[in-house]
């Protein structure tokens, strides 16, 4: 179960009876923009930067949502390495927030070749926002749960928390 898919349903069941919800494969998030600029789909799931590309096109915004972004490692990575690179993540996160004039141009290099363009990225969203906190094994039960109800409950490999959580304090 993608993030991007779980957030469409997620935020689509908040504004729709589920009846009136379908959902179509339409490739990652810079096809999904391009499918939707060529008319081949109605409304597309985005992430940064293709929600700032589609502002500058003139797309229109109907619903926002957030996610969760987990990190999956193979269980052979030695736990300092692991520290090492959240630690990175967070000076990276923490600099960006502190000036992000100096960091906005940067979206440029996350633009997918198909979508290239002359955009003012300092017009840019600051993006995903990471928030180190522990993933509960309650928030673990209700994301199975939200699978189960929209049936997509078969692809989960594995449900036993414990087995795909790392614990806290990493």
């Amino acid at each position: 179960m993608a993030g991007s898919h779980y957030t469409t349903l997620s935020v689509l069941e908040q504004v729709l009876p589920r009846e009136h919800i379908r959902t179509v494969h339409a490739g990652g998030p810079g096809q999904r923009l391009l499918a939707l600029l060529r008319g081949e789909i109605e409304a597309a799931t985005l992430l940064d930067p293709e929600i700032a590309i589609a502002e500058a096109k003139g797309l229109r915004e109907l619903a926002r949502g957030e996610f969760l972004i987990t990190f999956w490692v193979a269980p052979t990575l030695k736990r300092e390495v692991l520290q090492a690179y959240i630690r990175a993540l967070k000076r990276a996160d923490e600099a960006f927030a502190r000036d992000p004039e100096r960091y906005l141009p940067l979206w440029e290099r996350n633009v997918p070749p198909a979508l290239k363009g002359a955009y003012n990225y300092s017009l840019f969203g600051l993006g995903e926002k990471f928030v180190f906190e522990p993933y509960t094994e309650e928030m673990f039960q209700q994301a199975l749960r939200f699978a189960e109800k929209w049936n997509l409950h078969t692809h989960v490999q594995d449900s036993q928390y414990g087995h795909l959580i790392m614990p806290a304090g990493i």
